[in-house]
């Protein structure tokens, strides 16, 4: 079992006393006034954001600050050297009326995303003078060196992201939405236009050919804190899933459809519901999908302080026999104050989800706690960065607490959870706490005291993610 305590070891230093490897408990318990650099000597030389990597297994960080707008460049390994790759110049040039970049420090999914060929895409949205604002796409032949800015339909981008060990052999699938209606009664989203843009690759760039509608129900992608992939491709198939909005507010929770999209046709087959995720009309409730060596399609439903649903494809990267029977991810954690009112003993939302090499399913989540034996905030709610995994076969592991708020009351990481080319995980996170003293000073921010937690064992043990465990796994 892991200790609840452990000393902080420093097996290398380098010049300005920065630590190489860190030693942490499982869980992170913050404490007022001293975040991981206090407690641990955390002092990462990289910008704390979700990594991605090529195909030589480099690192790519979108750069944030504490201003969730602002961003610029990614930060990557050269020569075990962070260097930076400036995009605000190509954005420019196609947006001559540029003012801003929206929520593009990490709101939105920040993730580079390179096929196979290597070529490297990320999406981002940006604000205009006047106000508009609208989705772009960056991409570059040449890992980023330089880059080529895209405008595409709608706005609230999200890109196919690699979450699992099957290529990719073109272009990601891009989704974008489109305002269709408000929702009468929901507190969280409303109905949206689900546009599809698969890019095609020229000998002058890109062309995005007219965009896809899948539905004109989807609820949102709810993608600041998470980061599960909308689409994943097996060989030459995609398979995508999306929550819906509902006329209906006594649903067993937000509907969720996968369908299979035809890379040559650019044609998507007919939705297939794969089940519920509560409650309804709830945008946080966004789905992720990924797939195994076999095949097998895995589909996560979200949910907002409820617990996840896991379905399996009956078939191997085929949609048409459906999924296996739902798997409850989790059925404690949370115990009522009021017995009668103990509705829900599992509270997760915002699921990150990958399959690693050996076939184990990886999620992080965050995770609602009240229990009066509880170590840390006995008897009150709270929330703790939580992670789960199920090895090939297998079921469902309990969940364990990575991270631990300072604080009851409101708490979220902006966790994201993923995989390098190896099958290492990282979660990067920044923790914000909802209360009067706001904790970490007086102006708080969603981006305080950022960090990554990456793990080489497969989920067994974590530790603060520094320079070299991201430089030990490179292809020169």
């Amino acid at each position: 079992m892991y200790a609840d305590i452990c000393a902080v070891i420093c097996t290398l230093a380098i010049a300005g006393g920065i630590c190489l490897a860190i030693e942490v408990p499982e869980p992170i318990v913050l404490k007022k006034d001293e975040h991981e650099a206090v407690q641990f000597g955390y002092a990462p030389e990289y910008v704390c954001n979700v990594p991605s990597f090529d195909g030589r297994n480099r690192p790519y960080i979108r750069s944030r600050g504490l201003d969730l707008h602002e961003t610029g460049y990614f930060h990557t390994l050269r020569d075990g050297e962070w260097v930076e790759l400036p995009f605000v110049d190509a954005v420019k040039v196609c947006f001559p009326d540029f003012e801003r970049f929206d929520r593009g420090a990490g709101w939105y999914l920040t993730h580079a995303v390179f096929d196979d060929a290597d070529r490297m895409y990320s999406t981002i949205q940006v604000r205009l003078e006047g106000g508009r604002k609208t989705a772009a796409l960056l991409y570059s032949s040449d890992y980023g060196d330089p880059f080529t800015c895209y405008e595409l339909p709608g706005t609230w981008p999200n890109i196919e992201l690699r979450t699992d060990t099957h290529g990719l052999p073109g272009p990601p699938l891009i989704a974008t939405l489109q305002k269709v209606a408000d929702h009468p009664t929901a507190k969280w989203g409303a109905y949206y236009r689900l546009l599809l843009t698969q890019p095609v690759v020229t000998d002058d760039g890109l062309s995005l050919p007219e965009a896809v509608s899948v539905t004109e129900k989807c609820i949102g992608m709810c993608e600041h804190s998470g980061g599960a992939s909308f689409a994943r491709t097996v060989g030459s198939t995609t398979h995508l899933v999306w929550a819906e909005m509902s006329d209906e507010d006594d649903l067993p929770g937000t509907p969720t459809y996968a369908a299979t999209y035809d890379r040559e046709s650019r044609t998507v087959g007919e939705p297939l519901l794969v089940g519920y995720a509560p409650p309804v009309n709830d945008s946080h409730n966004a789905p992720g999908v990924c797939a195994d060596s076999e095949g097998f399609i895995h589909v996560v439903t979200g949910a907002h302080g409820d617990h996840f649903y896991h379905y399996r494809s009956k078939l191997p990267n085929d949609l048409s026999g459906g999924f296996e029977d739902a798997v409850e991810m989790l059925d404690h954690g949370f115990t009522h104050a009021d017995p009668e009112k103990q509705a829900r003993p599992a509270r997760q939302t915002y699921l990150g989800l990958v399959c690693d090499p050996d076939d184990t399913l990886h999620a992080a989540f965050r995770w609602w706690i009240r229990d009066d034996e509880d170590p840390y905030h006995p008897g009150a709610v709270y929330a703790t960065l939580g992670y789960q995994k199920r090895p090939a076969g297998g079921e469902w592991a309990d969940a364990r607490k990575l991270v631990v708020a300072v604080a009851h009351g409101y708490s979220n990481y902006h966790a994201k959870l993923a995989m390098d080319r190896n099958g290492r995980l990282y979660i990067s996170y920044s923790y914000f706490n909802k209360q009067p003293n706001w904790v970490y000073g007086e102006d708080p921010s969603h981006y305080n005291f950022p960090a990554i937690l990456t793990s080489a064992d497969g989920g067994e043990t974590w530790e603060l993610a520094e320079t070299r465990h991201f430089q030990s796994g490179v292809v020169e």
